[in-house]
């Protein structure tokens, strides 16, 4: 079972907004977690605009913030985790 319906139009990627993480700890973190979409270190400038869009909550890593940017532009963001067997349904719901 997957964590999340793999369907056209979506592709998933975390990053960790944590400037002392390195690549090599979020591979770690992927094989460790048998992730199934990209994982990456966002860079600084693109940590700033989504502070600036969504608010300071989206940069603490621990909350685990989410944005979801469906294929027709619409975005919402959650700064909080959102469980895996929900992540289907928040994206039915929204996009």
């Amino acid at each position: 079972m997957t964590l999340y319906d793999q369907r056209d139009g979506f592709e998933i990627v975390e990053l960790s907004v944590d400037p002392n993480d390195t690549r090599e700890d979020l591979a770690e973190h992927a094989e460790d977690g048998g992730l199934e979409w990209h994982v990456g270190v966002s860079p600084e400038e693109v940590t700033g605009a989504l502070v600036e869009e969504f608010g300071q909550e989206v940069s603490i890593s621990a909350q685990s913030p989410i944005i979801l940017i469906c294929p027709d532009g619409e975005i919402e963001a959650r700064s909080k985790i959102v469980p895996h067997d929900e992540l289907n349904a928040w994206l039915d719901e929204t996009c």
